[in-house]
């Protein structure tokens, strides 16, 4: 069976480093796809580029413009990539901030997909 899991960045986390997947999700046995969730400062274009004051008639973006499509590698992961490092933990290749996420879909150990 496919799971998808949400990992919250708890506290800033440097690229290389390790991310624990937490309870109550089941372990990894295949990391399937991922995508991050980063911050995303949203600034009017006219305000941003003047230092106006943000009016409440602007209309700003949206913050889903921080989802970012992760690729799964096998090895250490670069920028814009991650991999599994075992059952419970995933190497992230860039760094994420606190209260930051990663929303991961993967196949649970001992599950096989479709079933």
């Amino acid at each position: 069976m496919v799971h998808v899991a949400i990992i919250p960045i708890t506290s800033d986390v440097s690229a290389g480093s390790d991310v624990t997947l937490p309870e109550p999700y089941p372990d990894i046995d295949t990391l399937v796809s991922a995508v991050a969730f980063k911050k995303v400062d949203i600034v009017h274009e006219a305000c941003g580029a003047t230092g106006a004051v943000y009016s409440s008639a602007t209309t700003l973006g949206s913050p889903i413009n921080g989802a970012t499509l992760l690729s799964v590698v096998s090895e250490t992961p670069s920028t814009g990539q991650v991999s599994k490092k075992d059952s419970r933990t995933i190497t992230v290749g860039d760094a994420y901030s606190a209260g930051e996420f990663i929303l991961i879909v993967y196949i649970a150990q001992n599950e096989y997909p479709g079933f």
